[in-house]
């Protein structure tokens, strides 16, 4: 129940008591159960949002300060101080899973230093032995060892990083290759849902809903390049009217409007769609995109024929 609702009920509450319609054990154990009609959640949000990026400043300030001596160092020292900084990330992501699992910034932030600190030592291991020096090969690596944090620590930081590398990924691909995407997707979905089935008025479901949402219209313009210069317009009017219902149908109780990334990106794509489609040169090229399409298939269908 939301926080508005909760609000009412507990309005509510002293005049149903007092007509008997419940008594006054039941109004107890409503408001034990709800909680605090207000709480601290923007202050939570706060030190959450500080937390992650103070994990995030303390990982970079590492790797800018490795980077900085790194010609003076021989190998071993470098492997050292490579799995140095894993090590230690793991030891306080362990530290903080047994003494303060209950809290959102502490798990928060050890999970984003852990997920930087194993791009760091796959960096400065493949940098110290000359290992392959492929980008797309390094943040696939990077991102799928860096799933489990998903799950083991419970945190949306490292599911926002997690989309927005997939998606970075998934820009230097063609062919079939690309299409691997929605496996990436699909191996964080889970994680997802199980946010929105357990703590869907959270801030940070919230943030994650939009940065989904956005990552997956990227993903889907470079998975399906080949066909969106034809039907481009048609493709994308489908899938922010999908994106719309999907809002409609299941966020469509939400206490605010920022919590719908759904409906706002379907209802804005779809008016952005409606303006561009008021340009006459927009008809002309989609006219004569349909007009070669149409002679591709004829002649497709032709040779078919003799065959």
């Amino acid at each position: 129940m939301n926080k508005k609702a909760v609000i009412w009920l507990y309005q509510q509450l002293p005049e149903l008591v007092a007509k008997g319609v419940i008594p006054p054990e039941s109004a107890d154990k409503l408001k034990e159960h709800y909680g605090a009609a207000t709480d601290n959640a923007g202050t939570r949000t706060v030190l959450l949002i500080f937390g992650v990026i103070g994990a995030l400043l303390i990982g970079l300030g590492i790797v800018l300060i490795l980077a900085h001596n790194w010609a003076q160092l021989t190998r071993l020292h470098r492997l050292m101080i490579a799995v140095g900084l894993l090590v230690t990330a793991q030891i306080i992501a362990g530290s903080v899973l047994w003494f303060r699992q209950g809290s959102l910034v502490w798990r928060e932030a050890a999970a984003t230093l852990l997920m930087l600190m194993v791009g760091a030592s796959l960096t400065l291991v493949g940098q110290t032995y000359h290992l392959v020096e492929d980008t797309d090969a390094f943040l696939l690596t990077w991102m799928l060892l860096s799933l489990p944090l998903l799950y083991l620590m419970n945190s949306a930081a490292v599911a926002v990083l997690y989309f927005v590398g997939i998606t970075v990924w998934s820009g230097g691909h063609y062919g079939l290759s690309k299409q691997f995407i929605w496996v990436l997707f699909g191996l964080a979905l889970p994680y997802y849902r199980g946010l929105l089935v357990n703590s869907r008025q959270a801030n940070t479901t919230g943030i994650l809903s939009w940065v989904i949402t956005i990552c997956f219209y990227f993903a889907f313009g470079t998975a399906f390049s080949n066909y969106l210069d034809r039907l481009g317009l048609l493709i994308y009017s489908a899938l922010f009217a999908i994106t719309y219902l999907i809002g409609v149908l299941w966020f469509n109780q939400e206490e605010s409007s920022w919590r719908m990334p759904f409906k706002t990106v379907g209802l804005t794509g779809s008016i952005g769609l409606t303006f561009i489609l008021t340009f006459k040169d927009v008809w002309s090229h989609l006219a004569s995109g349909w007009r070669a399409g149409r002679n591709y298939y004829f002649k497709w269908l032709h040779v078919m024929a003799k065959c």
